[in-house]
């Protein structure tokens, strides 16, 4: 948001503020062994930042996190982010049409306050860890490790390590850790869809020569990329896409078979059609479940004592160090609290109309206010960059706010009735998507709803076109003049659109 605004709309007059000492959110945050990104990284960037990988399609936590500080000092961001710095609440002032903002550093406790006329929430969603649940947790003696802010100075080797989780994270964390560790423990809650990772090769010479050499090469394979990933979305339909699940479950049951011992084939190839859950590329998990040190336990622990994991039927496993890699909370924000426009708070609204927003970036009770990025409900994929959901959005939220930064004056908000239809919308389509028919405890659910509240239940493609130009009918603006783009887009200006065309036509004909 910071590059658009200082490239797109020309200004400089913004501040970011970030909880955490560095800056890179899920990249920062979630830092365990064996964290990669499992799209190809060739779409995994910016448009306006594009960057050459190298010879892989696939790369490490360090190196996203690397991606996202040179994006920052590419662009002069730094003097704008204020790190180790928490939002505590947000208040609209509706007479001098800002919010007030009180944030506190820290480091030293101190607590101010910011004013401004746009406020943009990229609090994101994949930061806060599912609360632990197993009985005796805090008896046991040994280390206690969470895939996000991981404890990377505890030393795995020749240790009892017991992780519980079996989704992405986990996978990615039992491959790598599994040759240096004196046991590893799996405690499975579930099961997955595991895919051979594709190989991508572009380590060839000529190829890298291309590359370099050639103007708009790295772009059109980058598109190229992309439309092949997003046109996997086909298999996340109930009805037309279930001729492709079948061949990826079949080539999923194949690679399992292939890779992993035969004991652990029940408890590893699920009972659900593949796209309910995110699919899980493999490179080394499986193959991990042949060392002898390698168990995996396809149930919950039961408890915890001062140095075990207990099985369901009483079983000690041996624990020096825990792993937990059981997701995110992503329902139960309270961050959603800190927003607030006459007694009335974000989280509120949610309960009293559902999770969403429209696009994923505005809500009507909040003027001038909008989400980014993971923060934005329904913007997710299981498919594709997030990265590239988040420009759309971004690229949305520009447009629809330029007349009020430029005029530091006016207010924009959604009307409720289009918050209303999108929602409606957004329900209906999901009734077609395989991750809302099957229950199978996905972290894309509302715990209380059941509803998917993290996907857009449509291709990547679609969501840019939909975010590409407002629409005049569905914002209202008041002290301000409304964007040059809405104005040309209004039902009065489409009438005088038809109008001329249907004159001119006629002109043509009779002349």
């Amino acid at each position: 948001m910071g590059c658009k605004l200082k490239a797109t709309v020309g200004i400089d007059d913004f501040e970011i503020y970030e909880r955490e000492p560095e800056v890179g959110g899920t990249w920062y945050i979630n830092n365990y062994p064996g964290c990669a990104n499992d799209i190809p990284i060739i779409v995994y960037s910016f448009s306006f930042a594009q960057k050459d990988w190298g010879n892989s399609q696939w790369a490490p936590q360090p190196r996203i996190e690397g991606y996202i500080r040179d994006v920052v000092k590419d662009f002069n961001l730094s003097d704008h982010i204020h790190v180790k710095r928490t939002m505590l609440n947000a208040n609209w002032n509706k007479e001098k049409e800002y919010w007030v903002v009180t944030i506190k550093n820290n480091e030293t406790g101190e607590i101010f306050t910011r004013t401004s006329n746009i406020l943009i929430s990229a609090h994101g969603g994949l930061d806060v860890p599912r609360p632990i649940d197993t009985p005796g947790i805090e008896t046991f003696k040994g280390d206690i490790l969470r895939s996000q802010r991981y404890d990377q100075t505890v030393d795995l080797t020749g240790k009892n390590v017991v992780v519980i989780g079996n989704a992405c994270t986990a996978t990615q964390i039992i491959g790598e850790i599994a040759p240096k560790v004196k046991t590893l423990t799996q405690f499975a809650r579930g099961k997955q869809w595991f895919l051979p990772k594709p190989v991508v090769h572009l380590g060839h010479p000529v190829v890298r020569w291309m590359l370099k050499y050639i103007p708009g090469l790295h772009t059109a394979l980058r598109g190229l990329v992309f439309g092949v990933v997003d046109y996997f979305m086909k298999a996340m339909y109930v009805k037309n896409g279930e001729a492709t699940r079948k061949k990826r479950m079949e080539t999923s049951k194949r690679h399992v078979k292939n890779l992993a011992p035969a004991k652990y084939h029940d408890a590893l190839i699920p009972d659900f059609q593949i796209g309910a859950k995110r699919r899980i590329f493999d490179e080394d998990y499986l193959k991990s479940l042949n060392y002898d040190h390698v168990d995996l336990i396809a149930e919950r622990p039961a408890r915890i004592t001062e140095n075990s994991v207990v099985r369901q039927d009483g079983t000690e496993v041996p624990a020096d160090v825990i792993i937990y890699a059981i997701g995110f909370d992503t329902t139960t924000n309270k961050f959603l609290e800190n927003f607030n426009n006459n007694g009335l708070n974000l989280r509120q609204h949610f309960a009293n109309v559902g999770t969403g927003a429209y696009l994923g970036a505005a809500v009507a009770p909040l003027p001038n206010f909008f989400l980014l990025g993971t923060a934005s409900p329904n913007c997710a994929s299981g498919h594709n960059s997030v990265i590239f959901t988040s420009e759309c959005t971004a690229n949305f939220i520009i447009r629809v706010i330029k007349p009020i930064v430029y005029a530091k004056k006016g207010t924009v908000h959604v009307t409720k009735e289009a918050e209303r239809k999108y929602q409606e919308w957004i329900r209906e389509k999901h009734q077609e998507m395989i991750w809302e028919t099957e229950n199978v405890g996905s972290f894309y659910l509302d715990n209380n709803t059941g509803k998917n509240t993290a996907l857009y239940p449509r291709s990547h493609t679609h969501y840019w076109w939909s975010t590409l130009i407002p629409k005049d009918s569905d914002f209202v603006y008041e002290n301000v003049s409304k964007p040059w783009l809405l104005q040309f887009t209004s039902k009065k200006a489409m009438s005088a659109y038809g109008t001329a065309l249907v004159a001119g036509t006629a002109t043509w004909f009779l002349a």
